[in-house]
């Protein structure tokens, strides 16, 4: 009987003992002023002067630092190029005008190129990177850091500027990357065939296809 007692008390003493220290705890952590990091005040965000890459985003409308302000004009447009590109891959660009150009892709079908990248971080790469807009007018770019991650914030302010800028004026958006060989002549005839469809799109699919869990790989 004497040693039933001696657990109880044990027990007890445990029980309040645990109580007590939490009940101190909990008031002492309470009566602790929570600590505010003030590092983006609504009120003062332009004169913090933070990097472009560490700047709160929009993900609705990123600012676009220069574009193709008449890309539809009064007009519209049978096939859009999207080129989804770097802004330092110049030589890339320039062949794929080049095609355009030998097969008249931009004058005998209403057709339009517009070239998108990110921003870059230094003034005179992006001073050159203008110089090239003027020359061609087909470039777009995005205030964000160039980057493969921020590949669909670069997708989303093209998508946002085209719906809000055609509308419904373009028949057929054709989104590529600058180093893609396609033929335009096949392109342009499966186009034609697809005529009679509305509201679709054709991409090349993954059938049983597998999400890559591997941290270390590009994709």
């Amino acid at each position: 009987m004497l040693q039933d007692h001696k657990w109880f008390i044990a027990v007890l003493l445990v029980g309040s003992t645990f109580y007590i220290y939490n009940a101190f705890y909990r008031r002492k952590r309470i009566s602790t002023p929570v600590q505010i990091n003030m590092r983006y005040p609504i009120h003062s965000l332009s004169d913090l002067n933070l990097p472009l890459a560490d700047q709160p985003k929009n993900l609705t409308y990123l600012p676009i630092v220069r574009t193709n302000r008449q890309l539809c004009g009064q007009k519209s447009l049978n096939l859009l190029f999207v080129v989804h590109s770097h802004w330092q891959n110049v030589g890339l660009r320039r062949k794929m005008r080049g095609r355009f150009r030998k097969l008249k892709l931009l004058t005998k079908k209403r057709t339009a190129a517009l070239f998108v990248m990110g921003c870059p971080r230094e003034q005179y790469q992006l001073q050159t990177l203008m110089a090239e807009h003027k020359t061609y007018n087909d470039i777009h770019i995005v205030n964000i850091t160039e980057s493969y991650h921020n590949i669909s914030l670069k997708a989303r302010s093209w998508i946002y500027y085209v719906n809000s800028t055609c509308g419904n004026r373009i028949q057929y958006i054709v989104k590529l990357d600058d180093d893609v060989v396609f033929n335009p002549n096949l392109l342009l005839a499966l186009v034609e065939r697809l005529t009679q469809e509305k509201n679709f799109v054709a991409c090349r699919t993954f059938v049983a296809g597998v999400v890559t869990r591997n941290v270390n790989s590009k994709w």
